[in-house]
């Protein structure tokens, strides 16, 4: 069967979120170097407890593994599908949703900057109080 990807922004990011959930636990730092090899064997979970052992596989851990394996299958298959790719571009491509989405992140940078300026502003009137 010839698959075609329709989403190439979804489908990497499918498969970035399947590389992040495939390594578990606190040994999620120690595994970055060997993940893509680990996660193209698919094998990097049991691996990965098998070399830093159980014990250290929390419920947390195994919680967000979950959800970021189901995620990334999700997104993978939703960007095989035409439809589902077709939708995904109108919804990335909507002049509202843009235009809202530019709105808020300026509000956030505005509210940002005085924020800054407030923080500069009460260092140096610290500095200025205590003349060091």
């Amino acid at each position: 069967m010839k698959w075609k990807i329709y989403n190439r922004k979804g489908f990497f990011g499918g498969v970035l979120e399947l590389a992040l959930g495939l390594p578990a636990g606190k040994a999620r730092g120690w595994c970055c170097a060997a993940a893509a090899l680990c996660c193209l064997l698919a094998v990097a979970l049991p691996l990965t407890c098998a070399v830093k052992g159980w014990e250290h596989f929390e419920l947390k851990d195994g919680i967000l593994t979950v959800l970021l394996i189901l995620l990334g299958i999700g997104t993978v298959l939703r960007s095989l599908n035409q439809e589902m790719s077709q939708e995904d571009w109108v919804e990335d491509h909507d002049e509202r949703r843009r235009w809202i989405a530019l709105r808020s992140q300026a509000l956030c940078y505005r509210v940002v900057w005085w924020l800054l300026v407030a923080g500069f502003v009460g260092c140096a009137i610290g500095y200025g109080i205590s003349k060091d």
